[in-house]
């Protein structure tokens, strides 16, 4: 346990070791990678739809939706990890995109079911596109990219 406390104590000042500048150029990039990551996201679902309700037409409904939301949102996840590679960007920027991707959802899927108010159906639906299409690949893109960060931290905490 108490790995993982001093982990959460240091963690803010490994992310942001020059506080003021690192978090700017970190933000800035992660805006942009955010969507970089939505047209991955997007590329992704139109390419793997048709192969996938091929693949799916016979498994059980559940988990044939549960294949053709997954899927996709994971090669996507993968593909966006490849930016981690790049020496260019900041290592705060991939976990800073996925922060503001999941801000924005939260803030847009809220502000949709408060106008849909008093219309069930639109409701339902908008909550089920939103569950398919962008809750999946913002849960696995977040969980990628704060893996991908807590393994950079821990290889290099002592340099």
């Amino acid at each position: 346990m108490k790995n993982a406390l001093d982990w959460a104590a240091r963690a803010p000042d490994a992310f942001w070791r020059d506080r003021k500048e690192a978090r700017k150029a970190a933000k800035l990039s992660g805006r942009f990678l955010a969507c970089v990551y939505i047209l991955i996201y997007a590329g992704s679902y139109y390419l793997w739809e048709e192969p996938l309700n091929l693949l799916t037409s016979w498994f059980p409904p559940v988990l044939g939706a549960l294949t053709r939301c997954i899927a996709p949102a994971a090669f996507g996840a993968a593909i966006c990890a490849l930016f981690w590679r790049l020496p260019v960007l900041k290592r705060g920027a991939m976990t800073a995109a996925y922060s503001f991707l999941t801000r924005w959802t939260v803030i847009l899927l809220i502000i949709t079911e408060w106008l849909l108010w008093g219309e069930r159906r639109g409701q339902v639906l908008i909550f089920l596109f939103a569950v398919r299409f962008i809750l999946a690949p913002v849960l696995i893109g977040n969980y990628t990219a704060l893996r991908l960060y807590y393994i950079w931290w821990t290889r290099n905490k002592n340099k």
